[in-house]
């Protein structure tokens, strides 16, 4: 995965360039489900990836292009 600190330095980069193609980085919110919430409760919009240990990354609205897009490279690279 990705730190928190690394994300932001590379958002903050590409933030800063605006002679360069724009390049977005999408927003990742990463937390560890409540037992008091139900499933559509905690991730209302976007999309949620669930892993196996309980972590779930959230994908807000309007990112699924570009996490479709992230998990086909990775599939096709042999990375899942």
């Amino acid at each position: 995965g990705v730190s928190y600190s690394t994300y932001h330095y590379w958002q903050k980069k590409y933030s800063a360039e605006k002679d360069s193609i724009k390049q977005e980085l999408a927003p990742i919110n990463i937390k560890r489900p409540t037992a008091e919430l139900s499933l559509d409760e905690q991730a209302p919009y976007g999309v949620s990836l669930l892993f196996p240990n309980g972590l779930r990354a959230h994908f807000g609205n309007g990112s699924e292009k570009l996490l479709m897009e992230v998990l086909n490279q990775s599939l096709q690279e042999g990375h899942v």
